[in-house]
């Protein structure tokens, strides 16, 4: 999956104002960044200052506080992970009420459901969705919005057609990669895979669906903790990379990281208490190794944490959904020929895991 720089969506009801490219937030950032970079060590006097000045910046500051379940960073390895995916139970599937599977299967750590159809209306495509349900696997919600990929390789009808809109603008990468959401039940995340297909197919011409569940791992995980103590300290972690608090203050951060962007992978934050604050928002500025970050969260921060990973286990799990059409029977008029069965068609070789050097 390509690494690409973007602006995450904040949580509804909560701008991202005071994180945008220009305004005293973004003034006060690049003073810093700039003190930061040129001083081994920000004296008390530029610390407080810089923390008064910051405290006062944001008018976006959520007034309700909003936390989340705490997961502990696990630093495993590629072989750990291996391991633990030859075992790993797919989780059963819970079902909307009155709402039926054309059919499931297993994928790895995941259930895949052939659920809901869309005929087009106005547009040249249909949709189908996949509905995947993923078991509790370590480290999932570090990425949550880059840990899985479902490519389609063929969306066949009952006479071996394929069917599936591939070139389709909703077709790329960045629909293809699943946003994860917590079901409440313990360690598990639902994903919705929206696939399109010819505006003139129908349901019942859906015989079978076949793609490529693709997950990324990352492997050797490290989170570095740091308060208002540790602006302007560069702390180094395990992968090479590093990390420097620029200010925090309110529900707002800004700090800089440096090597593999890849070796970056989020940041958390946490209130006097200790409870994981939710996060409302995360954006970057990067030139090649340098990024400067800026995150916002619903409720007064204390401390962060920022994670990093030694590299990313790449793994691939090939799948087959049998849809309606497989099972029509037409009573009159001329038949289709029957296809023997699914066409599969190797995706892409399964990668292996890719460690980010120091």
């Amino acid at each position: 999956m390509g690494r690409r720089f973007r602006l995450l969506a904040a949580i509804a009801g909560v701008g991202v104002l005071a994180l945008a490219g220009s305004g005293p937030f973004s003034a006060l950032l690049q003073q810093q960044v700039e003190a930061a970079s040129n001083l081994r060590d920000i004296s008390p006097e530029r610390r407080q200052q810089a923390l008064s000045s910051f405290g006062r910046v944001s008018s976006t500051e959520p007034s309700i506080t909003r936390t989340v379940a705490k997961q502990n960073v696990q630093p495993l390895t590629a072989e750990d992970y291996l391991a633990l995916l030859a075992t790993l139970e797919p989780p059963e599937r819970e079902h909307a009420r009155g709402q039926a599977d054309i059919s499931t299967t297993q994928a790895g750590p995941a259930t895949l459901a052939l659920s809901r159809f869309f005929p087009h209306r106005g547009s040249r495509e249909s949709q189908f969705w996949i509905e995947t349900t993923f078991a509790d696997v370590p480290n999932i919600a570090l990425l949550r919005n880059a840990f899985a990929q479902i490519e389609i390789e063929r969306v066949q009808r009952v006479d071996g057609v394929n069917i599936h809109a591939h070139d389709s603008r909703f077709e790329t990468e960045h629909f293809e990669t699943l946003a994860l959401n917590p079901t409440g039940a313990s360690g598990l995340h639902t994903a919705i895979r929206s696939v399109r297909v010819a505006g003139t197919a129908k349901r019942d011409d859906i015989a079978y669906v076949t793609g490529r569940l693709s997950l990324k791992l990352p492997i050797e995980t490290k989170a570095i903790s740091l308060d208002k103590e540790s602006i302007g300290v560069r702390q180094l972690s395990a992968s090479g990379a590093s990390v420097q608090l620029v200010a925090l203050g309110g529900s707002e951060v800004a700090f800089r990281t440096t090597g593999r962007p890849e070796a970056y992978v989020t940041v958390f934050g946490y209130d006097s208490a200790g409870q994981r604050l939710a996060s409302a928002g995360e954006s970057v500025s990067a030139n090649g190794a340098i990024a400067d970050r800026k995150a916002l969260f619903h409720g007064k921060l204390e401390w962060i944490e920022v994670v990093f990973a030694g590299g990313y286990l790449n793994k691939s799990f090939p799948f087959v959904l049998k849809g309606p059409g497989a099972r029509r029977r037409q009573s009159i008029g001329p038949q289709p020929k029957p296809a023997a069965g699914p066409l599969i068609v190797e995706l892409r070789a399964p990668q292996a895991a890719s460690a980010l050097p120091s």
